[in-house]
């Protein structure tokens, strides 16, 4: 790990952003400053004489630019994500995710920040509207993404795009700002209110996925080391991951997604018929997404049920991360029984807490 440099860790305070936090903190001496950064600030870091502590919208030019003069590398894993569907609006999703993503890089441009890591996501590949199925894909592979599933995923493909069109472009004092962007699927792991959320509905037992469905999951230790390790290879010489895009996974069981949470939690157990037909669930969607539309001008509706993660969770969509393993050396340092235990601990806590 490149020595003396200063981070600036957008969402710093958010589910990944503490761990890449915490990550970094593990290696104090190669750091010169640390400067974390989120719109609601919490208790994740304590400031002292090398990591301070910003509250920040990535949407201000005045406030951005100011907390990343001098610095050196920026892990942008500030992010809007649509959980349940509908919570953000279409525009605040684009808002936020992409002009905010473009305001950070034009703020890398005019302060000479040097390189830019950015935290994409599976959804920014697919699947698409159709439900084409993708098993084992790599970034390059051939899928229609024209239209994806989700408002979220179009937003992190249109930000995942800018990161990379940015990449070589001038700064202000003539240097070459280094891009890359990194493709996680769903990340679980200690502190995620996301996974706590999925285990208290699958408590229910109610499967709503084809059981022969399958996807990634990666635990989020294991994503903050690919983050840390794509901002050293910006920093070296070689520059091998500049303007690249990687998948990123490690070695959790190929699932179904609420079958899953049947391994985070000894209480769940998923029935092996869906509730309804998968026809009748999307028509059930349907409604809920006309009743939204006929509802927007008065309240943001969010649905018991849309079609985005219907769909998502009935398509078998995942990716291989042989390019990460080859340019990064991305190795997962945490195995799967680990990674399970420690989440699993932490979710029984805060279910008995």
């Amino acid at each position: 790990m490149p020595a003396n440099l200063t981070y600036v860790i957008t969402g710093g305070c958010g589910f990944l952003g503490s761990h890449l936090v915490r990550m970094l903190l593990e290696r104090d001496e190669h750091i010169r400053e640390l400067r974390v950064v989120d719109k609601t600030v919490n208790e994740c870091v304590t400031p002292c004489e090398k990591v301070h502590v910003y509250e920040a919208d990535i949407r201000s030019k005045e406030r951005m630019s100011e907390i990343c003069s001098g610095a050196d590398v920026i892990i942008h894993a500030a992010s809007l994500i649509d959980v349940p569907d509908g919570t953000f609006t279409q525009e605040e999703l684009w808002d936020v995710n992409v002009r905010g993503t473009e305001n950070l890089l034009n703020c890398c441009l005019a302060t000479d920040v040097k390189c830019l890591v950015y935290t994409s996501s599976v959804d920014a590949f697919g699947p698409n509207w159709r439900g084409d199925p993708l098993e084992d894909g790599v970034e390059e592979s051939p899928y229609d993404r024209t239209h994806l599933s989700s408002a979220y995923g179009t937003s992190k493909m249109a930000a995942e795009s800018l990161v990379l069109e940015f990449n070589g472009r001038t700064t202000k004092d003539g240097g070459k700002l280094r891009t890359c962007a990194l493709r996680p699927p769903h990340i679980y792991g200690e502190g995620s209110k996301l996974d706590l959320s999925f285990v208290k509905l699958s408590k229910l037992g109610t499967r709503i996925s084809s059981p022969d469905v399958k996807a990634r999951q990666a635990y989020v230790g294991n994503v903050a080391l690919a983050h840390l390790l794509a901002a050293d290879k910006l920093v070296s010489p070689d520059g091998i991951a500049c303007g690249r895009v990687y998948n990123i996974h490690d070695d959790t069981p190929i699932t179904n997604y609420q079958d899953f949470f049947e391994y985070l939690c000894p209480d769940v157990k998923i029935h092996e018929k869906m509730i309804l037909p998968l026809w009748l669930l999307y028509f059930i969607a349907g409604i809920f997404g006309s009743l939204r539309l006929l509802l927007k001008p008065f309240c943001n509706f969010v649905p018991p049920l849309s079609r985005a993660p219907l769909l998502a969770c009935n398509t078998t969509f995942y990716l291989n991360c042989a390019k990460a393993r080859k340019d990064l050396g991305y190795s997962p340092i945490y195995a799967w029984e680990q990674s399970r235990q420690r989440t699993a601990d932490w979710i029984e806590k805060q279910l008995t807490e």
